[in-house]
């Protein structure tokens, strides 16, 4: 574990020598420093040289609880590209702000036209808001559509971080109250999925999809005893790709800002094959009803669910490229089939307990009448990466 250096009071060219003589002292007698700013009112350029110093050394560098004007420093001599910087936490309280969307991970709300804040589920740790944080800007770097927060906060107990969306609103919300423009939206949102599953993980710095779900493979195989041998051997023989995945892509996930759709909640943000984000818009939209989380799915999209099924056929004739009904009502029947597999993974994105609650009262039903009686077609499926259309 890293120790910990504070940064105190000001550094600047009178004392900067014995700053740096101290700060690599304590580099060779505790190894990793995590370097906490809190206490830090100023730093000249002779300062920074000592930090880039500790960098040739360490490696990665991490500063914490940065407040505004260091920032600003850091941020004009460039620190911010080359070091983790986590700006001061801000206290707030919940003002009875909008829920924008509901992930996996925490909920979005609307500060205020342009201000959101995701906040994090209970017991969240801060290194897992760090992860998000560095996936979302190494997707950006990527040329992926999202925004990168600029805050961190605390409201009450839990995590938060803050990010700028300007004349924001989420695309659930643009298709619920904007009805006139429901093609539009679903042209524009299809058409940055797309362009986002055509991007390659060049750097290797995104993790497989895959492997993350097989990481449960303990809690399936005592959810599900011996028929877990069946879904895990699929699962582990399934086609890997190098290109991007959001993880989590459904409407409330994404928000329109001055015309701009940008992807939020990028906890999940991965490389797989593009099937893998398909099913988790088919999830939510068509098979959440099976598993009783209509009311779930509906927060989390920000679209009511008497709409679900226009939705998912709005998206299958986008994505699929085709306006066949016929054609159409395959790809939901295979997709159906490739749900029910993916689920017995991806349901283990929730608390161990609720997992194991649906293992036990659904799992032997959806392994029974879904995926034993159609093993050879998910086997397929799940080997090429793709339907079988």
């Amino acid at each position: 574990m890293a120790k910990v250096y504070e940064l105190k009071g000001e550094i600047d060219s009178f004392n900067a020598k014995e700053f740096e003589e101290d700060l690599l002292k304590a580099f060779e007698e505790n190894g990793e420093l995590l370097l906490d700013a809190s206490q830090l009112e100023y730093m000249s350029s002779s300062g920074i040289r000592a930090l880039v110093k500790l960098s040739r050394l360490q490696g990665e560098i991490r500063i914490d609880n940065v407040n505004d004007a260091m920032f600003s420093i850091f941020y004009s001599s460039g620190l911010t590209e080359i070091f983790k910087i986590n700006r001061e936490m801000v206290k707030m309280e919940n003002d009875n702000w909008d829920v924008a969307g509901v992930g996996a991970s925490g909920t979005v709300y609307k500060i205020n036209n342009d201000t959101a804040i995701k906040v994090y589920k209970e017991g969240t740790k801060f290194e897992y808001v760090n992860q998000e944080r560095e996936l979302a800007r190494q997707a950006f770097i990527s040329g992926v559509p999202t925004i990168i927060p600029n805050r961190n906060a605390m409201v009450g107990d839990q995590y938060a971080t803050i990010f700028e969306l300007v004349n924001s609103t989420s695309l659930g919300e643009a298709l619920t109250n904007e009805p006139d423009r429901f093609d539009e939206l679903m042209d524009d949102y299809v058409r940055m999925i797309q362009d986002l599953h055509s991007i390659e993980d060049r750097k290797d710095f995104f993790p497989n999809l895959q492997d993350l779900w097989l990481q449960s493979e303990y809690i399936i195989r005592e959810g599900l005893g011996d028929d877990a041998d069946l879904v895990i051997d699929i699962y582990k023989n399934s086609k890997r790709s190098r290109h991007l995945l959001h993880g989590d892509i459904h409407p409330g996930n994404v928000m329109i800002s001055d015309g701009e759709m940008v992807l939020v909640d990028m906890a999940s943000m991965s490389t797989g094959p593009e099937l893998l984000d398909a099913i988790t818009v088919f999830r939510l939209s068509m098979y959440a009803k099976e598993v009783g989380l209509l009311d779930a799915a509906e927060e989390s999209m920000g679209i009511k669910k008497e709409t679900f099924e226009k939705f998912w056929r709005a998206f299958a004739t986008r994505y699929y490229d085709t306006k066949d009904e016929s054609l159409i009502d395959e790809i939901t029947r295979q997709m159906h089939l490739a749900t029910a597999l993916d689920l017995m993974f991806s349901i283990n994105t929730i608390p161990p307990e609720n997992a194991r609650n649906y293992y036990r009262i659904v799992g032997g039903k959806v392994m029974d009448n879904i995926i034993k009686p159609n093993k050879d077609i998910i086997r397929k499926i799940f080997a090429e990466g793709k339907l079988q259309i």
